[in-house]
Parts: C-alpha cells; sequence; structure tokens
C-alpha cells in the first residue's frame, strides 16, 4: 500500500486528532484538558468560549511548545445541525462565497484569538503555526488560515478531520492559491464532509488534498472525486435506514436514528483511533 504520510506528518496528524478530541472537553472536563495538553506540548492551552444562540456554543483553544502554534477547534453539540439543517446561505468573502453560519462563528472569536496567536509569535516569531479542527471546527480551521494568511501570518498546515464545504468554487480555488500544504480526513461513512451537497446551486467545492480510511482503517488518497464519493456515502445511508426500517418498522424512531448517525463515523475519537492504528500497521 501506497504511504501517504511520512512519520513527521503522520505524528503531528495524531497530535492534532488528540488535541480536536481533548478540546471537546474545555467546559466540562476543563482542569483535564490542561493537564494533557501539558502533558503533549509542555504548556497549558488558552481557551475561548463564544456563545451565538442559533448556533450553540463555540470553543477554541491556542497553545504552543518549543517551535509550534497549535489553533484548535473541536466542532459543537449542535455542529452536524449546522452543516445540515441550517439554511445553506452564501456570503462575500475574498473572491468566492462561503457558508454564512460558519462566518457568523468565525467572525465572533476571531479578534481575541489572533490576538493571542501574535502574542506568541512576538515572542517565538520562529514558531510554526499549525491550524486543526474537527466537524465545524474544521470549516473554522479552514476560514480562519484564510483569514491569517491575510493578516500576513504564515500558516505551517492546516489538518482537518469530518469537515464539512465551507464555499463555493471560487474560494476553493482562492484559497488553493494561498499554497498552505491543506489535508483533510475523511471516515468513509461520514456524511459531514458531504455538505452542504456539492449539487447544490450554490457550487459548493472542498478545497485541500483528501485523505480516506476505508472500512478497514487503512489510508488512501481520494480515488472518486468528492461529488462522487458525497453521492455514494449518501446512497450507503440511506440504503442502511431502509434495512433497518424493514428489519424493526415498529420500533424505527430512535433505533433508525442511532442505526444512521453510527454509520457515518464521524466521532472524533473515530479518526483518533484509525489514525493510531495506522502506527500500529506499520
Amino acid at each position: 500500500m501506497k504511504k501517504h504520510l511520512n512519520d513527521i506528518e503522520l505524528s503531528r496528524s495524531i497530535l492534532c486528532a488528540e488535541l480536536c478530541y481533548q478540546s471537546y472537553g474545555l467546559v466540562t472536563r476543563h482542569d483535564e484538558v490542561k493537564a494533557v495538553c501539558v502533558e503533549l506540548l509542555g504548556t497549558k492551552p488558552e481557551c475561548f468560549q463564544s456563545f451565538l444562540k442559533e448556533y450553540q456554543d463555540t470553543q477554541a483553544m491556542v497553545l504552543n511548545s518549543e517551535d509550534e502554534i497549535y489553533l484548535v477547534f473541536p466542532g459543537t453539540d449542535g455542529a452536524t445541525d449546522i452543516s445540515t439543517d441550517v439554511n445553506f446561505e452564501l456570503v462575500g468573502f475574498g473572491a468566492g462565497h462561503i457558508h454564512k453560519a460558519f462566518l457568523d462563528v468565525s467572525s465572533n472569536t476571531y479578534p481575541k484569538i489572533i490576538e493571542a496567536v501574535k502574542n506568541i509569535l512576538a515572542s517565538k516569531p520562529d514558531s510554526k503555526l499549525i491550524v486543526t479542527g474537527h466537524s465545524l471546527g474544521g470549516a473554522l480551521a479552514m476560514l480562519y488560515t484564510f483569514m491569517l494568511r491575510r493578516e500576513g501570518i504564515e500558516v505551517e498546515e492546516l489538518i482537518t478531520f469530518g469537515q464539512p464545504r465551507v464555499g463555493n468554487g471560487k474560494f476553493a480555488k482562492e484559497f488553493a492559491a494561498l499554497s498552505v500544504p491543506y489535508t483533510r480526513f475523511v471516515n468513509k461513512s461520514d456524511i459531514v464532509p458531504d455538505v452542504p451537497p456539492p449539487w447544490d446551486k450554490h457550487d459548493w467545492t472542498h478545497a485541500g488534498k483528501r485523505l480516506t480510511f476505508n472500512e478497514n482503517g487503512a489510508l488512501q488518497e481520494a480515488i472518486l472525486s468528492d461529488e462522487t464519493d458525497a453521492l455514494r456515502r449518501v446512497i450507503e445511508v440511506i440504503l442502511r435506514a431502509i434495512t433497518m426500517w424493514f428489519q424493526n418498522e415498529r420500533k424505527v424512531d430512535e433505533k433508525l436514528k442511532a442505526s444512521v448517525m453510527n454509520s457515518v463515523d464521524h466521532g472524533m475519537v473515530i479518526y483518533l483511533k484509525n489514525l493510531k492504528n495506522l502506527i500500529r500497521n506499520k
């Protein structure tokens, strides 16, 4: 099998996945998260939280090691709801258009987070900045990377997990022109990267290199286009739902919902597990 990540890339991807996973505990297990971050990077994270009523809580954390800075965005409890239930409204951004909900969330936290990044860079100007996020947090990570570059701040790498589409084709091309190394990890049955749907009239388009974990947890570069793969995954989830319906029609409501949600492989813990398995299987 082709080696898609060298040892350094794999180690950084696992670290990003671990940080994304830990960031979900910023509210419920704050002290534990800080302790884990100290263990991983030797420093406590600076944490940020905002509240926009229609989008629920949004968190982020900034932390650094001797020579790297990590800007980390978890999703929220409503990340999937934002991606699938909110009207897919586009707003002008750069040369293209992006999802209005993502821009609203990012704009709410941007000033304080950027100040924190700049403060670290002022004391450690040679530090490499890595931006990462899961689900909605992946969308925010992409937007923040774009805004950081627009302010002249270099980004060493962008790594996301289960990230939905952020904008249209023009925005994707403009982002690609930044030449920031950008990897999107996608689990085979995760349907969140397929929303908003690519066949929508707004031309929703992904950017970056997509690496997909297959049903056995092996990693492969995209074989199908994002558009074709989106249709395949949607069909798979529909077929699972239909199968569940016929198998247990009377108890379909909650069990069908659980079956479909379990089939999407969207949880951050699953991405982290798949990445760690790559080391075990080397």
